[in-house]
């Protein structure tokens, strides 16, 4: 019974701490010109207060937002509310799929949710308040992750 316990603890840890471990790896690869961009230092610093499981995902955050054309603090504003700042879990920080879509990495899950987001015809050309109706139905939904987006924005000003 204890060997079972302790297997399982050690797993358990292993699929917490791998993911971040990951991400830090991102955003030492980064350019220097990358680590300079204050979007990034911004989100750092949201995440370290309200969410820091979150915070190694900043890197991640800001290059996806960037190649899909989206605004940089949609996809860290839908983190939070859909994870609740602690990760969500088969690597769907996003809550993809009602929460039951699985990515092979947190990174990866990010950056194809975001293209989702800029190609899917459900989402396309659509502003911020039609993408995020689409997303979640709930009328209170888009006032939700819009008030976490106005409060990144605004850290560390």
């Amino acid at each position: 019974m204890r060997k079972l316990f302790l297997n399982g603890l050690a797993l358990i840890a292993g699929v917490i701490s791998t993911p971040v471990a990951t991400i830090s790896l991102e955003f030492r690869n980064l350019p220097a010109e990358r680590r300079q961009d204050p979007r990034l230092h911004r989100l750092r610093g949201f995440f370290h207060d309200a969410a820091p499981r979150l915070e190694a995902l900043a890197p991640a955050f800001v290059a996806a937002s960037e190649a899909n054309q989206l605004n940089w603090t949609l996809l860290p504003s839908l983190s939070l509310i859909e994870s609740g700042g602690n990760g969500g879990r088969n690597n769907n920080v996003l809550g993809w799929n009602n929460g039951k879509a699985r990515f092979p990495s947190v990174s990866q899950g990010i950056h194809s949710v975001a293209k989702r987001l800029r190609s899917s015809p459900i989402y396309r050309g659509k502003n911020v308040d039609q993408i995020l109706a689409a997303y979640n139905r709930d009328p209170d939904y888009a006032e939700k992750v819009k008030s976490v987006m106005r409060r990144i924005e605004s850290s560390g000003k």
